[in-house]
Parts: C-alpha cells; structure tokens; sequence
C-alpha cells in the first residue's frame, strides 16, 4: 500500500543578538567570527529600516511518497528520466560473476547485470529492458527515449534505444567495437558516445544518427582519450580529453576541424578511474550552460566550474 506523508513546516524566526558571548551550536559548527563591532551587528540584525524588530516567517510544504526499493548493482546510479517520471537502473543476478567498476569499460563482469525501467509516478511493476551485460543508462531531453549499452560475451559492446511509450527496444549496429557512454543531444536527433577498438586509453567519440543507424568520427583526435560526452546544444558538446599529463576540458561544434581547450582539470590519468568523473552528478551542466560540475577524485570533492568566465 502506498504511503504519503505530508510534512507541513511553519517557522517563524526572531533573531536577537546581545554581545554577552556565543552560543554552544555556533561553537560546536566551528562558525568563525565576522569581523564587525558587537554593537553594530546587533543593531543591523535586531532593527528593521524604521527601527522596528526583523522577522521572517517561512511556510515549507513537502510531499514524499514511498516506492519499492531499487536493486543496487554498485556499479552506477540509478538514472532519472528528465520530469521525474521514469527510474532506469542495473540489477546484478543471483549468480555469476563479480562486476567491478572497470566493467563499464571493458564489459568484463557484466554478462549477470540486467537493465530495468519503472515508473515514478505511479505504482507500476518495472519493465526489463537488457538482461545482461547493461550499463550506460542514459535518457533524452524529453525523457521518451533511454540509451544504454550492452556487452556481449565476447565483450563487443551495443547501443540500444528503449522507447518508454511502445515498450520497443532497438539495437543500434554501426560499426563500433566498445562502446560507452552515450548522450543526446536537447533534440533527440543525435547520440554522442565514446568509443574504442582493442585499447580503451585510445577512445575516441563519435556522432551516431539513430534514425539511419549510422556512426561518423566526432572532434579530432588530439593527445588522449576523449571521454564523457555532453551536448551545449544541437550542434555543440563539451567532452574531457584525457592524457598522462592532463585533464582538459575541450568544446567542438560539428563541422569543426579543430576542438577548443576550454580548462584544465584535476583528474586522474587512467580511463578506469576518469569514468568516476561524474560520480553522483545527474548532469554536470547547469540549465544555462554557464556551469560545469565534476568530482575531484584527488581531492574527493565536487566542484564547479564557471564557463561564463571562460569565454564558452
């Protein structure tokens, strides 16, 4: 039976500061002092424009309903459609062999790993997808269509395309060995995927058209790998090329025959450990595209880059 709660929170804060000494909580959360006269900052806080005592009031209504719980593959996190309303997320099976992170590259590990979709919305039974050997979920804009990869045996990998509304898989053939890391661009029309033959520190990514199943070669191939593709627009994407030197963040508009260095990054010199790039991040860009956000695995902290600043 689905549950619901209803949390209705009314607060109302009174703030009187006197300078008679701080409060055990401010000394507990290791609040550093504002370098401002005692008096001055009580008046500021206590007084309004015409002498009258400050007071804000704030009505917080949140609604949470409860759903089955999601198997936890310990390989990616689940992904959620775009408008909250579908969940895609990996199983592992009961039996077979273990799948570590660097499954998602090589496909080793992955024969036991299913893909599944439910719904958010509503209490619905979840829909297989693959039932073995997924990863990569990755959705549309208009959170119809969800991409993901599946590897075979042999570990030659497979762009897939799950139709939400008819329930239809199709399996994209276009040439390409190992495939990861697939993205959409805002209108559907294009998947941007990262993609090698024998050597994963040698991927480069390629521009798939789904309507004509057909794969063409993406930004240039510079120093290192080109990884973790992610559409500014129809045209344009940001990507992390990946060196022994370096982590550059780099942008190229199709058409282009060259791919500009838009920063340098803090990152990790091997592909098995650059994939973690991402960890916990839904979407590294802000809806104005004016920020780009990723884990620094060596400092083990998120942080934003601003690409206003950076001409982008």
């Amino acid at each position: 039976m689905m549950k619901r709660i209803f949390i209705s929170i009314l607060a109302v804060v009174l703030i009187v500061v006197t300078g008679c000494g701080r409060a055990k909580p401010w000394v507990q959360a290791g609040a550093e002092s504002i370098d401002v006269p005692g008096d001055k900052l009580t008046r500021e806080l206590s007084t309004g424009a015409e002498g009258t005592q400050n007071r804000w009031t704030g009505h917080i209504t949140a609604y949470a309903a409860v759903r089955p719980p999601i198997p936890n593959a310990r390989l990616q996190p689940p992904a959620v459609s775009p408008g909250a309303r579908w969940i895609a997320y990996l199983a592992p099976s009961d039996s077979g062999e273990h799948a570590g992170s660097d499954g998602l590259i090589t496909g080793k590990g992955l024969s036991g790993v299913s893909l599944w979709v439910r719904a958010l919305d509503r209490a619905t039974d979840p829909r297989p997808v693959a039932l073995s050997g997924a990863s990569w979920p990755s959705w549309s804009a208009d959170g119809r269509v969800l991409a993901f990869v599946t590897f075979d045996k042999g570990r030659r990998s497979t762009l897939g395309l799950y139709h939400v509304q008819t329930g239809e898989v199709q399996r994209k053939a276009v040439g390409l060995r190992c495939v990861l890391m697939p993205a959409f661009n805002p209108s559907g029309t294009r998947i941007a995927v990262s993609a090698y033959g024998e050597v994963p520190d040698q991927a480069l990514i390629f521009i798939i058209d789904p309507q004509i199943d057909q794969a063409q070669p993406g930004p240039p191939a510079g120093d290192g790998a080109q990884l973790l593709p992610r559409w500014v627009d129809d045209q344009t994407l940001l990507f992390l090329e990946l060196s022994k030197d370096s982590v550059r963040l780099k942008r190229w508009t199709i058409g282009d025959n060259n791919s500009a260095v838009i920063a340098e990054l803090p990152g990790p010199d091997s592909i098995f450990d650059a994939q973690h790039m991402f960890a916990g991040i839904a979407d590294p860009l802000r809806s104005d595209i004016g920020a780009y956000t990723y884990y620094n695995l060596a400092e083990d902290r998120i942080e934003m880059l601003d690409l206003a600043t950076l001409g982008t």
